[in-house]
């Protein structure tokens, strides 16, 4: 049983690792937009999902 565990987070660790090289178009990187609105188009266009972060100096 410890070794089937073993294995299985093995297995994992060589999935996680490889997970970047087998996302396809990850080689150009993320353009990151800053105007809402063309992100919102291009994100539309594509038919991506978009995510938004905020931050703030308090």
């Amino acid at each position: 049983m410890r070794n089937a565990v073993t294995a299985g987070l093995a297995a994992l660790l060589v999935v996680l690792c490889c997970a970047p090289l087998l996302a396809g178009d990850s080689a150009g990187g993320v353009k990151w937009e800053t105007d809402y609105k063309k992100g919102l188009e291009a994100a539309a266009k594509s038919n991506k999902l978009m995510f938004i972060e905020f931050t703030a100096e308090w």
